[in-house]
């Protein structure tokens, strides 16, 4: 079946991105990649782009080929000092 939905996990290396993954990785009918700085602990089952949100130009080079997202999900997180 085709893959209509297509999900970007910003956070993929967290215990969140790894249960939503997982879920939508067994629907039929979408298609999941990560976003994360560092690969995630217990190793990585699912497509991801290492990425470093807070750095723009990085962000933007990485995720310039990126063109079929249709959904968006934020579970990075960020320490603030």
């Amino acid at each position: 079946m085709a893959k209509h939905k297509f999900a970007m996990v910003a956070g993929a290396s967290g215990v969140v991105r790894r249960r939503l993954d997982e879920y939508i990785h067994g629907l039929d009918d979408w298609g999941v990649v990560g976003l994360s700085r560092h690969a995630p602990v217990g190793g990585n089952d699912f497509p991801r782009i290492a990425v470093d949100l807070t750095n723009r130009e990085e962000t933007v080079a990485a995720l310039s080929g990126v063109s079929d997202v249709t959904h968006v999900f934020y579970e990075a997180r960020f320490d603030h000092p």
